[in-house]
């Protein structure tokens, strides 16, 4: 006989493998868990907090190096540095005072002269409108 019936001849004595009982599932459950635009959305939310926070410590950490690079100097040169860039600021807000204030000029002068171009016309119209009567 050839191995193929052989084999047959064995399996025909055995009995029936048990039957594997199948996994029910309870549809009365409702399926807990994120739709697939809730996790792209909580994946951005963690990415973009991980991303800030990253940008928010090296930005930290130059400063400090900063800092420290200037405590090594020592102390005159950072009150110099502190008295220029105090300065620097009072400078810039000088010049801004001095510009807002040109430009409120301005304005008042245009303001000024429409209201006199405005009365002009007004003035030619009621002139007008008594040699018409």
């Amino acid at each position: 006989m050839s191995s193929a019936a052989l084999a047959k001849k064995r399996r025909a004595n055995e009995p029936p493998p048990p039957p594997i009982p199948a996994k029910t599932v309870d549809v009365k459950q409702p399926m807990t868990g994120l739709t697939l635009p809730q996790v792209i959305a909580l994946i951005d939310s963690r990415l973009t907090g991980l991303e800030k926070g990253t940008k928010d410590r090296e930005i930290m950490e130059n400063r400090l190096n900063i800092l420290e690079a200037k405590e090594a100097k020592g102390g005159k040169e950072i009150s110099s540095d502190l008295d220029e860039l105090l300065q620097d600021f009072h400078e810039r807000f000088a010049l801004l005072a001095t510009q807002i204030t040109d430009v409120k000029d301005m304005l008042m002068k245009l303001q000024t002269y429409t209201m006199d171009v405005n009365k002009m016309l007004l003035e030619q119209r009621m002139e007008e409108d008594k040699k018409e009567a």
